[in-house]
């Protein structure tokens, strides 16, 4: 099936602005949406508490959110590439997690928690495929340093919006402190309202089939692997925190330490991806990062240990996705990146909805430090599949 647009040079732009601060723009959304992400688990250990969540349920509410962004990516991927609409497919996810989010304020119970969890993971899966593709467009030459700029846009609010999620829960309660995050995200649909104009992007095919290539499918599941162990770590650190009574605010904190040092990751990712053997620096920077998050979630009670994992972690985890980013995109077909990128999100998120689940179970039939062993297993077969990768076609 073929659908043919007016071809322009980029899929959007800013009126006025140039590339750097149509990139700027991007990259505020992208903290923005990021931000968002994280806040949950963050506050999962009070959230628990005040819901009376078993172990398993707090598996199950920190992967619904994920589980939700992978599936709805692909098809949002797909429909950027076939119809255009990116502009309004961006504002749209924003207003959808806001919403999402007042209905977390308002749960009383698991499954009104979860299903907000499965709204708000809707609303974020919009922002990633649309929004890479239109960068990966836009910048085909020096790539990586583009995606290192915009991922520390993630990052930054990857750093901020936990550590205000954990001072406003302990200041106001965490349902407050939920109610607060929609207003910035609403305020971010409407400054991307008024400040970006929508153009026409063309395809000359949509050719989903260009996509079925070994190597596509290789570098989606590293990258599914590796989203295992960060999803794993990023919703049962705060737990594991919580069971030795580390308060919301210091949580948050640490949370914000390993999404903070990122920053500096993307931007070291950024610059591998454009001067450096990308396989080769995925296989290593994976395989740092696991043993990085197995000692830091392992050793809560000793900080001089944890603390040191906890930022080696957090600068190796940031430096793997714009390698990612940049690998796919680069491999994918230039017409096909919306539907690539959407598949390529989808699998990944898919992958990390397993990994709070599966150490849930393991942590009530065995015990919470034995189920650890996910996020280097995973991690660690990311760096082989990488490396095989690198292998075979060497």
């Amino acid at each position: 099936m073929q659908k043919i647009y007016e071809l322009e040079k980029a899929s959007v732009r800013m009126e006025g602005y140039d590339g750097r601060r149509f990139l700027a723009m991007m990259t505020s959304v992208h903290f923005v949406n990021d931000g968002f992400e994280m806040i949950v688990p963050t506050l999962l250990p009070v959230i628990s508490v005040a819901l009376s969540l078993s172990y398993p349920q707090i598996g199950l509410v920190g992967g619904a959110l994920v589980v939700s962004m992978g599936l709805g990516q692909v098809f949002v991927g797909a429909f950027s590439d076939y119809f255009g609409h990116k502009k309004r497919l961006i504002i749209a996810g924003l207003v959808l997690v806001s919403a999402a989010f007042l209905i977390m304020a308002a749960s009383q119970g698991f499954y009104s928690m979860l299903a907000a969890n499965l709204m708000a993971g809707f609303g974020l899966s919009i922002y990633h495929p649309v929004g890479v593709a239109m960068i990966a467009n836009r910048y085909d030459e020096k790539q990586g340093k583009a995606m290192g700029v915009h991922g520390s846009g993630g990052n930054a609010g990857m750093f901020l919006f936990p550590l205000l999620a954990g001072v406003l829960a302990d200041v106001i309660g965490w349902r407050l402190a939920l109610a607060t995050f929609p207003v910035l995200g609403l305020a971010m649909a409407a400054l991307y309202a008024l400040y970006v104009v929508e153009e026409p992007f063309s395809l000359s095919s949509f050719e989903p089939k260009k996509l079925l290539i070994p190597a596509l499918a290789t570098i989606i599941l590293a990258m599914g692997l590796f989203n295992m162990a960060v999803r794993g770590f990023i919703v049962f650190f705060p737990v594991t925190l919580g069971t030795i009574g580390t308060g919301s605010s210091l949580t948050g904190g640490f949370m914000s330490l390993f999404f903070g040092v990122g920053i500096v990751g993307q931007y070291l990712g950024g610059w591998l991806s454009d001067n450096r053997e990308m396989r080769v620096s995925l296989a290593v920077t994976s395989a740092i990062s696991a043993v990085a998050m197995y000692v830091a979630i392992q050793s809560p009670n000793t900080p001089a240990l944890m603390v040191p994992a906890l930022m080696v972690a957090g600068l190796g985890v940031h430096m793997v996705w714009p390698l990612f980013f940049v690998i796919y995109s680069k491999t994918t077909p230039a017409g096909m990146r919306g539907t690539g990128l959407g598949a390529f999100f989808s699998m990944g998120y898919l992958f990390a909805s397993t990994s709070p689940v599966i150490m849930g179970h393991l942590g009530s039939a065995f015990s919470p430090s034995a189920s650890h062993i996910v996020i280097v297993t995973t991690g660690i077969g990311c760096a082989l599949v990488m490396a095989l990768m690198r292998l075979r076609r060497s």
